[in-house]
């Protein structure tokens, strides 16, 4: 079993819903500099919301006996 491990940083976002004749319609993350070109990327449809920004949040780490 593979573990999964998350320091709790969310970088700058933004999230986009994109179009394909495959998948139709989806949603995904955009971070960084992307932010600024995602709209001219094809398939781009709209924006989900305004730029969220960079935080931290707390992780809870189960117990492990």
């Amino acid at each position: 079993m593979t573990e999964i491990t998350w320091d709790g940083y969310l970088p700058l976002r933004r999230y986009a819903i994109f179009t394909d004749v495959i998948r139709g319609n989806y949603a995904i993350v955009i971070k960084g500099d992307d932010i600024n070109t995602a709209d001219k990327w094809g398939g781009f449809v709209s924006w989900l919301g305004g730029v969220r920004q960079e935080e931290l949040r707390a992780v809870c780490k189960p117990n492990v006996h």
